[in-house]
């Protein structure tokens, strides 16, 4: 539960960046995410998405306001324990010079345990077709930082590999902050399909989006849409759109995009 939430950088070269109301990233954000439910946030860039993301992570602490967690302030829990109740995946990542099931895993592979856990990750993430496709299949080095022979993704197929890592994790909260920004839209939509069906399936499990292709944002069960570090709307889509304020003219925005180039490519 983000707790009347205001937020401000301590950097003030980071604050002079900032345009919201008296330089703060987020300003009394009020919210509970719930076990079972998937909530995607929109906004434009600079809204507090990512912001807030890293409070809920406690890579920050709030100016003003409490994170909590059933009910207890999070600064209250052991740092490294609160943090591996999360499983993460950033537009931002990295690929090691290890087999792809060690990328997934983010350790050595020792028991079949973790291997068949790196192979359903990478199924769930639509990936394993690919992969069983290299030299050595999921044993296959990945860059050639070491290896001559190492296997060199695509920015998709890598981007994929990323989120099986949160998949392999089976952390109770998740977190992904623009997983599909290299994938092309079906991929995404295929994506984001599976990753709502096991919300379904895991009704223990509090996942968290973020996207700006609202069309993959609309199948989750809450959107909340952030301006100026404020929660200004939150809803469905269907709700969202009746209500024909900033999320529904950005949907539609995007879609007359989206028309526009299927018009061009015809």
């Amino acid at each position: 539960e983000l707790r009347d939430v205001s937020f401000r950088y301590p950097s003030r070269e980071m604050e002079e960046k900032l345009s919201t109301e008296g330089k703060y990233a987020l300003r009394h954000v009020n919210y509970t995410f719930t076990a079972g439910k998937s909530t995607a946030l929109v906004g434009y860039n600079g809204s507090g998405k990512s912001t807030l993301v890293k409070l809920l992570m406690r890579l920050y602490d709030p100016t003003e306001g409490a994170v909590l967690l059933n009910g207890v302030d999070i600064r209250r829990y052991n740092l490294q324990a609160y943090r591996r109740l999360i499983g993460t995946t950033f537009q931002d990542f990295e690929l090691f010079s290890m087999s792809v099931l060690e990328n997934v895993i983010m350790d050595k592979l020792e028991t079949e345990a973790q291997r068949e856990a790196a192979m359903d990750a990478l199924q769930k993430s639509g990936v394993l077709e690919q992969v069983l496709q290299l030299e050595k299949g999921a044993d296959t080095i990945l860059t050639r930082e070491f290896d001559d022979r190492g296997a060199v993704l695509s920015g998709g197929q890598a981007q994929k590999i990323a989120v099986a890592r949160t998949f392999a994790k089976k952390a109770p909260i998740v977190i992904l902050d623009e997983p599909s920004s290299a994938l092309d839209p079906v991929e995404e939509y295929q994506m984001y399909e599976t990753i709502m069906e096991l919300c379904n399936q895991e009704r223990d499990k509090i996942s968290i989006i973020i996207s700006h292709r609202l069309s993959s944002a609309a199948m989750a069960d809450t959107i909340c849409l952030m301006q100026e570090g404020r929660l200004k709307e939150q809803g469905t889509h269907l709700e969202l759109m009746e209500q024909g304020g900033i999320y529904a003219e950005m949907f539609r925005k995007q879609a007359e995009s989206y028309l526009q180039d299927i018009q061009q490519i015809c």
